[in-house]
């Protein structure tokens, strides 16, 4: 599966961006940011863009000793939305047509793709 990023160097430097044109070539998908996907019967749910780390950076209050990034994932799935922040994160530009149709989820997915430079522990 391939995901443009915001981070690349022939961006679009918005989100949701377009998937990037690259030649066809066999078992390979090639998916806008955010997407979801379904892979033989299991749906994921994935974006290229930091959004733990930006959710971390506006979180005002959470319980002493909690699952940090399993809390701050669980906003993704309870706001069933890939990017739910507003405003954004000064990096960001959404694009709010197509934020509207690509960002939202439908449903839980299965597994939830969220790259991060937050550390684990």
């Amino acid at each position: 599966i391939i995901v443009p990023s915001h981070r690349d160097a022939p961006c679009d430097c918005v989100y949701p961006q377009p998937p990037p044109e690259v030649p066809a070539a066999h078992n390979v998908t090639v998916c806008a940011d955010p997407a979801v996907v379904e892979i033989n019967g299991v749906t994921v749910a994935l974006t290229s863009t930091d959004v733990l780390f930006h959710l971390s950076s506006e979180e005002i209050s959470h319980p002493p000793g909690s699952d940090r990034l399993g809390r701050l994932a669980g906003h993704l799935l309870h706001q069933q939305n890939l990017y739910p922040l507003h405003p954004p994160a000064e990096e960001i530009n959404i694009d709010y047509p197509h934020f509207l149709h690509h960002a939202y989820l439908d449903s839980k997915p299965d597994i939830l793709l969220l790259p991060s430079d937050l550390r684990y522990f």
